[in-house]
């Protein structure tokens, strides 16, 4: 709890460590290691998860629209946080094992740029925050050198953004992090004294 409430506090430039995303960080990071420890992984997620897959993938669905649909309604009313956060919380778990399924289903092969992106993925887990609020802080920086004017709270924004600024900004964050990002991540992990731990 000490964590939690010393984080409220956190700036833009902390914003993957704010208090909604460290629980979640923490209960996958223990998740993960479960899973690897008793070979989880090794085995189908379809056989594992008590139901036929078509199903889990319509219960993403429906709880994906009723956290939008709360998240929309909360606007109007804070009581409706509560079941927006509760079937946030579902749904992480279970887009997160509909995920895992169907790439063990269609995409279980492995050639060079698989084997890189395999070799880079947990140092790209460990420094992604860097990347993504550098990246994104860049964004603001040149739509604001345009005239615009982006008012923060903390590290919320309410503001406005007209046009295909949001669109285009957004996917030229995560193209520029991502070719950033993973080159980065696979040289640093190749580093000495980082090649056993990374």
């Amino acid at each position: 709890y000490l964590v939690v409430y010393l984080l409220q506090s956190v700036t833009f430039a902390l914003m993957p460590l704010g208090p909604g995303s460290l629980v979640n960080d923490l209960l996958f990071f223990v998740g993960g290691t479960f899973a690897r420890k008793h070979g989880w992984l090794e085995r189908r997620i379809s056989n594992q998860v008590g139901m036929p897959i078509f199903l889990l993938r319509i219960m993403v669905v429906l709880e994906a629209t009723l956290m939008c649909y709360c998240f929309g309604r909360s606007r109007e009313s804070e009581i409706y946080r509560i079941p927006a956060m509760l079937a946030g919380g579902i749904y992480c778990v279970d887009m997160s094992l509909v995920l895992l399924e169907f790439f063990q289903t269609y995409l279980d092969f492995e050639n060079r740029f698989t084997k890189f992106l395999s070799d880079a993925a947990y140092t790209v887990y460990i420094v992604h925050p860097v990347f993504v609020v550098g990246v994104t802080s860049a964004w603001v920086a040149i739509y604001e050198s345009y005239g615009n004017k982006i008012d923060w709270i903390e590290i919320y924004s309410k503001t406005p953004i007209e046009g295909l600024s949001v669109t285009v900004g957004w996917l030229a964050s995560n193209v520029i992090t991502m070719l950033l990002l993973w080159p980065f991540s696979w040289l640093l992990r190749k580093l000495p004294g980082l090649r056993q731990i990374l």
